[in-house]
């Protein structure tokens, strides 16, 4: 993987993110379209993990708490910028005022 925040311990591998927690790597990756959101994750060790596809510009918030419940432990890729504040989140903001 190629580091992205090591402060996080997140990097990125072929298209996926990865983060590292004590139990050992997560793949992760997220969707933006205006009106849409969508996350998916997995341990790569169990191969627990979900898939969530939302119709509403606010679904990436049931990502956190659904992730805590389904992978237990700390997630700090709930803290990367590019999650809430990441180019593809203001081009839909954009976009939606306009429509």
């Amino acid at each position: 993987p190629v580091a992205v925040d090591t402060g996080l311990g997140l990097g990125w591998g072929l298209g996926w993110g990865i983060e590292q927690i004590e139990s050992g790597r997560l793949i992760w990756h997220w969707g933006n379209n205006p009106g849409y959101r969508a996350f998916e994750i997995a341990s790569v060790q169990t191969g627990n993990g979900f898939v969530m596809m939302t119709n509403s510009d606010n679904g990436l918030a049931l990502a956190q708490p659904i992730t805590a419940q389904l992978l237990p432990g700390t997630h700090k890729l709930f803290q990367f910028y590019m999650l809430h504040d990441g180019s593809v989140s203001f081009a839909c903001k954009v976009f939606n005022q306009l429509s």
